[in-house]
């Protein structure tokens, strides 16, 4: 069994193989439980902004709708354990 490679800041690395690198971390991001719930929860996210007779937009124009698909996603997250407790390499 090899022993595991640890690197700390300042250390030199020779680089073999160039890839490109899309985020380094958990196994799910922000942008893959958005995508859930944005597939499972607008028609509920709709209802929710007509009945409390929301805007859709802020006086910035920004989606406010937009904002809760972000929260409920930072939820899913927690609840999945953001897929794992390993931090990995997830590459394009």
């Amino acid at each position: 069994m090899s022993k595991k490679v640890v690197f700390r800041v300042g250390d030199k690395v020779k680089i073999l193989k160039l890839e490109s690198v899309q985020r380094v971390g958990y196994p799910l991001s922000i942008y893959d439980c958005l995508t859930e719930v944005q597939q499972k929860y607008s028609d509920l996210i709709s209802d929710l902004m007509v009945k409390a007779d929301m805007p859709w937009y802020d006086s910035n124009g920004f989606k406010i709708v937009s904002g809760i698909e972000r929260s409920l996603a930072f939820g899913l997250l927690a609840k999945y354990k953001f897929g794992g407790n390993e931090r990995s390499i997830h590459k394009v």
